[in-house]
Parts: structure tokens; C-alpha cells; sequence
């Protein structure tokens, strides 16, 4: 009966917590922001439930629009997490700013727009 298949699928499946809410996913960088990089986190727990021994099949890749901005606001949108698995296809998860960068001030900034076109005239 129903207790057989629950036995079966407690030994055939796991639970995996691939990241745990505000885990930092990757660091980013941040254009014009008082930090020079971002941690990238998600807002809830990330967890499946996969057949024992298929968890390394999992695929998992960021989809960030590089570069991000200052400023930015802790929660804010900044991309998307993608999983693959084998059985079960893709599937997609925001990606947050894990917390606030504050803009330069306006003479670091101007000093910053600078060196990058400066940057980008050198590596013509």
C-alpha cells in the first residue's frame, strides 16, 4: 500500500538545499558603486527533492546582466539562477543583491568615468 511507495521514495529521493536564503550565490561586479563588488543571493531557501545520486547532474547557472550599477538596493532584481536536471528540465529563481552599494559621490564618480574611458581608449 501506501506506506511501501513512501518507504520507496524515502530511499530512492533526497532533499537537497542547494542555497540557503541570502547565501551569497556569486559576487558580481558593481560599476560606479561605492563597493566594487556585490554578493548575489537568493531570497528564499533553494531546495529539491532529486533521486539519491542524480544531485551532481544538477546544472546551475547565473544569468546576470553584467555590469550592475550602483546604485542598488538590498532585494533588488539583479538576475536569474537556472537549474537543469535531468528529469525534471529547467526551472528559474530571481536573483537578488544581496546588499546595498551606494553610488559614488559625484567627484569619485567623475573620477571613475574617467579612468574608464581612459580604460577603454587603451585597450583599442
Amino acid at each position: 500500500g501506501s506506506a511501501k511507495l513512501l518507504d520507496w521514495a524515502l530511499r530512492e529521493f533526497e532533499n537537497k538545499t542547494l542555497f540557503k536564503a541570502g547565501e551569497t550565490v556569486e559576487m558580481v561586479p558593481v560599476r560606479m558603486g561605492k563597493q566594487k563588488e556585490l554578493p548575489v543571493v537568493l531570497e528564499g531557501d533553494l531546495r529539491l527533492t532529486v533521486q539519491k545520486g542524480s544531485a551532481d547532474d544538477i546544472k546551475v547557472e547565473t544569468q546576470i546582466d553584467l555590469p550592475v550599477m550602483a546604485p542598488v538596493k538590498k532585494g533588488q532584481k539583479v538576475g536569474t539562477l537556472v537549474l537543469s536536471l535531468p528529469e525534471l528540465g529547467q526551472f528559474e529563481r530571481d536573483l537578488v543583491a544581496g546588499a546595498d552599494v551606494e553610488e559614488l559621490g559625484f567627484f569619485a564618480g567623475a573620477f571613475e568615468r574617467l579612468r574608464l574611458s581612459i580604460k577603454q581608449m587603451l585597450d583599442r
